[in-house]
Formats: C-alpha cells, structure tokens, sequence
C-alpha cells in the first residue's frame, strides 16, 4: 500500500471514556443504556524517539467551556502521566476538536504540536462546536503539516510522509471537521502490514463495516457530527476498502470494540496480526450484532 520500507511501532493509550445515553443521539430508540467510548490516543515510535497521536480530553473539563449530562471519564493527561521512556518528540492531532486536543499547554514548549491543513484559517472562522481551546495561548502552539506529496490508491488527497520511508504516513482525510486527518502506519514488512488510526472518520465501527443484517441503516442520529456528511461517507467507503485488506487494521478514536476485545494498552502492537487483534474485535461487533442493532433502534437482526 506504502511505497518504501521502513516501519513505526505502534502502542495504544486509552485516555478515557465518553458517556451518552442512546436516546441522545439516536432517533427510534427510547433506551437509557450508556454509550461509553474510549478515546484513543497512540504513541508511534521510530528509531527510538516517540510521537503522539493526539492528546485526547484535558483532566480539567471546566475550562472546556462545554456542559455534559454525563462527566467524560478522563483517566490520563496527556503528555504529562506517560512515563518518561515515552514522552514524544513531536504531537500530530487527527482534528482540533476537544476531546482530541487536549490542552496544547501542557505539552512541554521545545514540542512541536502539528495539525492538518486548513486548521489554522477555519480557527479564526470560529472551527465548529466541537472546537478545542481557542486561546491565543493555544493557538499559537499549533503548526499545520506540510502539504502531502505521497500518493496513495483511493485516497484523492496526497499524503504527508513523516519520514520519508513509508512507514509513518498521514492523509488528510475531509468530512469530520477543517484538517481532520488519518495516520497510516507500516507496522511490519515481509509481509508488510499496516495500521490505520482512523480519528473520527466514525463514530462507531458499523460505519467502515456495515452491519450484514441490514441493506441500509434506517435512521440517523439527532447531532451533526461531520461538517461535510457527503466528504465523511466518500472517506468511510475508502476505509471500508483499506479494512478489507489482510494485511491492514483500521482502528477509530472510540472504537469501543478494540477495548472490548481485549487489546492491550502501553504495548507495542506491530504483531497484531499475529495476535489475531483485527479479528478479535470484528468478533465483538459480530456478537453485537447477533444481539440485536442499536444503530438503527431494531431489537433484532
């Protein structure tokens, strides 16, 4: 899929939970069970130095500046509460919402903090409601990443190789929000094989790997969760296509089923196929599924 050879190691850090009750944010459905997806941030390491992909929720929700039913469960800071052998060189942000953002502030100042494209002009349009601190303070942490010169199949926008060799990639990946992105990394080789952090192309697994028990999903949720719904579903079919593959893992910022499926945290997970990691959590989906659709309020396949 990636030009080149080089590899990137790859460890998960879940930064906490999200919590919503069904009925919020779906039509059709009256249930009160709570919804409570992770935030994953990821630590990509090359030739010894780390970087961070994103920095999830900040420990002080007050000074988000939104109200929750339900109080997110913000279990690490990050950068702070990793331990010193992986503290980062460098933090890229999928998007600038707040719940992948953090607290730029708190990241020490010779780090950089890269963003996408297009990031910096929709701040001063005002971003969307999602938006993380707008401070000046924050704001002029961030530096956009350089323009993409790596063309991958698919994918109608060039990619920013990292490193020069392949093995740490990241594509603008339009819909979610201004500059949302995805990373695309080369976890082995002979045979190759990749992971895909997904940020929030979705919300939910079902979105890259439809339910078979359904031709269409019949409803729709009550928010607007991407700016541009057409670009989101043009972008989901991509990474439909990437997760057919065997030799590629799609993994979204809360997909709670990676959780569920046991897949551990602060380790390093280039053998993921090996492990049988990608099919563990497609089982979990599998065993939702069996136990009725939620995402279109059906008791039953």
């Amino acid at each position: 899929m990636l030009p080149g050879s080089g590899t990137a190691q790859v460890l998960m850090v879940n930064n906490g939970f999200l919590s919503r009750g069904t009925h919020a944010d779906w039509y059709a459905t009256t249930s009160e069970t709570a919804v409570t997806p992770p935030v994953m941030c990821f630590v990509i390491r090359k030739d010894g130095r780390n970087y961070l992909w994103d920095l999830g929720m900040r420990s002080d929700l007050h000074n988000v500046g939104r109200t929750w039913s339900t109080q997110p469960d913000v279990r690490l800071s990050l950068p702070r509460d990793l331990p010193p052998e992986l503290a980062p060189a460098a933090v890229y942000l999928s998007h600038y919402h707040w719940d992948h953002s953090g607290d730029p502030l708190t990241v020490p100042p010779d780090v950089p903090i890269y963003v996408g494209r297009g990031t910096l002009q929709a701040l001063k349009a005002g971003f969307d409601e999602y938006v993380g601190d707008q401070s000046t303070e924050c704001v002029a942490r961030l530096s956009e990443m350089p323009e993409g010169s790596l063309q991958i199949t698919n994918f109608p926008l060039k990619g920013h190789d990292v490193f020069g060799d392949g093995s740490f990639v990241i594509l603008p990946a339009p819909g979610h929000c201004p500059g949302h992105s995805v990373a695309v990394v080369r976890t082995t080789t002979g045979p190759d094989t990749y992971m895909v952090l997904g940020g929030d192309s979705g919300h939910h697994r079902s979105l890259y790997e439809p339910c078979p028990c359904h031709a269409r999903v019949s409803t729709f949720g009550r928010r607007k969760l991407h700016g541009d719904p057409k670009a989101s579903l043009d972008h989901l079919s991509r990474l439909t296509g990437l997760h057919a593959r065997d030799d590629t893992w799609v993994v979204l910022a809360h997909e709670a089923e990676v959780i569920a499926a046991g897949v551990p945290e602060r380790q390093w997970l280039n053998d993921w196929k090996e492990r049988g990691w990608k099919d563990k959590a497609a089982a979990v989906r599998a065993g939702e599924v069996a136990k009725g659709c939620w995402v279109d309020g059906t008791d039953g396949a």
